[in-house]
């Protein structure tokens, strides 16, 4: 396992983690992260 800071500038990871939360949530919750915009800006929050 790596734990990885997503403060940081690295957009990739940024992404990667946002769609973990839209792919993850859109079965049971979809509301939650509609779209990758929202999971980007939910991210970039944390």
């Amino acid at each position: 396992m790596h734990i990885v800071d997503l403060r940081s500038e690295n957009e990739s990871v940024i992404r990667q983690a946002a769609v973990l939360l839209v792919e993850g949530f859109a079965a049971n919750w979809p509301g939650s992260w509609p779209d990758l915009e929202s999971a980007m800006e939910e991210v970039r929050e944390s």
